[in-house]
Order: C-alpha cells, then structure tokens, then sequence
C-alpha cells in the first residue's frame, strides 16, 4: 500500500511537470513572435497623382527596423473581398505603394472621403495586424504675390460637391535642393493655415541658383495629416539666380590629368625625388670614397 501511494505521487509530480512545461512552452511561443507596426497613408502629388503607400516596421533590440518583403492587402471603404484594392508587398525599407486601381476610379470619386485599410495576415513572425487610416479628397494651391511673397491655401471636397478652406492644416514650404526641402524662410520651420485656409510666406532666400532661366522649384509639403492625408504641390518660379557651370577639364587642378598637375604638386614631388636620390648618391659616393682610402 504504501509503495503504491509513492508511485501515484510520483506519477502526480510528472503530470504537474509536464502540465507546466506544455503551458511554458505555449507561452513562450505565443510570445515569441514580434509586434508589427502597419502605417498606411493617402498621397496627393500636384493634385493629378495619387497613391497609397504601406509602412511596416517592427522593434529589434530596442529600435525600429523596416520590414521587407511582407504581403499586404489593401481595403478601401471595408474589409469585404470586394472592397480589395490589391495585395503588396513591401520593400526593403519597409513600404509598398499602390496607385488607385482604375476598376475603383468610380467608387473613389462617389464619396468624399474614405477609409484605407491594410491587413497582414498571421505568419510565423507575426501575429494578424490590421491598421486604419481616413481621407477627404482635397487639393492644394500655389500662387506668387509682390514682394517675393508667397501664397497657398487648401481646401477639400465637402458633401456638396463644394471646395471649402481647411483651417488648422500644419505645412512646409521650401525648396527642392538635393533632394531635401531647403525652408524658404530659415526663421519658420512650419506653417498653419488661417480661417481662409491660406498660408502667406515670405520668401527669403537669396541668390538661389537655378536652371537655366532662373527658375527654381518651390513646394508645399503636408504631411501626415489626419484629414487630408499627405499633399504635396510643386512650382516653378523665376526667382532663382542662373549659374553657369565651370570647366576645369583645360586647367591644372588636383583631380585633372596628369600632364595638367598643379605646378605645386609638380614641385614638392620632384623635390621629394631628388632629396632622396641626392642623399642614397652622397651615400654611395662616401662609401666609395672610403674604400678607396682603405685600399690605398
């Protein structure tokens, strides 16, 4: 009897054992996989192109790395089979961009706003992930004034088919240089439209250099935007300054040649080469010189 209470103890311990080893490695695996982070957005590039681009990111060792090569699928106006615009896949740094399908150009341009939706399904790394984001059909517009000023408003789509101003709408205004937005006033980092859903600016830039008619390219950027989405609106005005490019291909320069060398360069090299081989020929004349002594 007693041996029999042992061994029933026995087998209770490794059914306990075991009950929490299986629970331990479920959670571990549950918790295994990492946390993705889904950002679509609507763009609006010069009022005429159009798209929606998917961010995908996820936290590795404490920072953010894109993620690559994941399908998304892409919703307009609900999840149905129906409402699919497409399935993307991101790229390696982590976004996939996807222009409005024609099929939807009518469905788009029935109502005045939308909803954009991107899921990505469970796989090995991720669990189901599904994020939103809303847009109102707008546009932006650029005008010059006197006095090197510049004016933008925005205004979008209402129910009535009617564009009215947006208030409140926090914007850039620069210009393109080096694929950066170089600001046109350094003292204003942003801008906020007014009651009118205008932004005047003064431009403050001199001396720009710009093509070959003066012209540079100006634009306002609006991003991230929780109504609007992400607008941006470039023109070119002539308030540039042509610079004509310089040829150094016939002149001695560090880079040229070499028969068009710096004389400088020219020099300290020579006098390197002859310091050298002065001292190796004063050297072999001295030994020269000795020998000839201690034959004698």
């Amino acid at each position: 009897m007693k041996k029999l209470h042992e061994l029933s103890l026995k087998a209770f311990a490794v059914v306990v054992f075991l009950t929490i080893g299986a629970n331990g490695f479920a959670q571990s695996d549950s918790t295994s996989k990492k946390t993705l982070i889904l950002t679509p957005g609507y763009f609006l590039i010069n009022n005429q192109t159009q798209y929606i681009a998917v961010q995908a990111k996820t936290k590795i060792d404490r920072k953010f790395q894109p993620v690559g090569n994941l399908p998304v699928s892409v919703y307009l106006d609900g999840t149905e089979p129906k409402n699919l615009l497409s399935k993307v896949l991101t790229n390696s740094s982590g976004v996939a961009k996807l222009p409005i399908p024609v099929a939807f150009q009518s469905v788009w341009k029935s109502s005045v706003s939308h909803t954009i939706t991107a899921i990505v399904d469970a796989n090995k790394d991720f669990d189901e992930t599904k994020a939103e984001a809303k847009m109102t059909r707008s546009k932006i517009t650029l005008d010059t004034l006197e006095g090197r000023n510049i004016s933008v408003m925005v205004t979008l789509l209402n129910e009535k088919q009617e564009w009215i101003p947006v208030k409140g709408v926090e914007m850039k205004l620069g210009i393109h240089r080096l694929n950066s937005l170089l600001p046109i006033n350094a003292e204003v980092a942003s801008y906020t439209t007014d009651s009118l859903g205008q932004v005047n600016a003064e431009f403050k830039r001199d001396s720009m250099p710009g093509d070959i008619k003066g012209e540079i390219v100006v634009a306002a950027v609006v991003e991230d935007n929780e109504t609007l989405g992400n607008l941006t609106l470039e023109k070119a005005i002539p308030w540039g300054k042509y610079v004509k490019p310089e040829n150094n291909f016939d002149r001695r320069t560090l880079y040229a040649t070499r028969h068009k060398t710096p004389v400088w360069l020219l020099f300290i090299a020579y006098s390197i080469i002859i310091s050298v081989w002065g001292v190796i020929l004063f050297l072999l004349n001295s030994v020269y010189g000795i020998r000839k002594i201690g034959m004698a």
